[in-house]
């Protein structure tokens, strides 16, 4: 996982408009923490309710 939230891409803009992204990463939108993470997979496998997740020490 990455310690900077995900603040929204040209994908996220394009499904949910260009207003969206910018509620997203104004001061009420950041309090509100909407945002996603960003994640790089190390091991493929399935995440199901319950299954712990750890992140890795780079």
């Amino acid at each position: 996982m990455t310690e900077e939230p995900h603040l929204g891409c040209r994908k996220f803009a394009d499904q949910f408009s260009m207003d969206a992204v910018k509620f997203l990463n104004s001061k009420q939108g950041k309090q509100l923490n909407l945002r996603g993470m960003n994640a790089k997979i190390i091991e493929p496998g399935t995440v199901e309710v319950g299954t712990t997740i750890k992140k890795m020490i780079t």
